[in-house]
């Protein structure tokens, strides 16, 4: 996955997880075994909700700290 980002007004509303919720499911409907997406690191809890696992080390992307992140789609 790219760039996802939820207007600061639009926060805690739901908003977010309802574009992730579309994104996955799109991507199971493509027949994508995982996804792999570069979280901030304060974002990290709220991938984890949907199931989405920290992989390796934070690292500095764009200035900001980053984890990667995998979530598998089928078994």
């Amino acid at each position: 996955m790219g760039r996802m980002a939820v207007l600061k007004a639009a926060r805690g509303t739901g908003m977010g997880a309802r574009v992730l919720d579309a994104l996955m499911a799109k991507a199971v409907e493509l027949g994508y075994p995982e996804l792999i997406l570069n979280a901030q690191t304060h974002a990290e809890p709220f991938y984890a909700r949907v199931g989405f696992e920290r992989v390796g080390e934070e690292f500095e992307e764009a200035g900001i700290p980053h984890i990667e992140m995998r979530k598998r789609l089928v078994s």
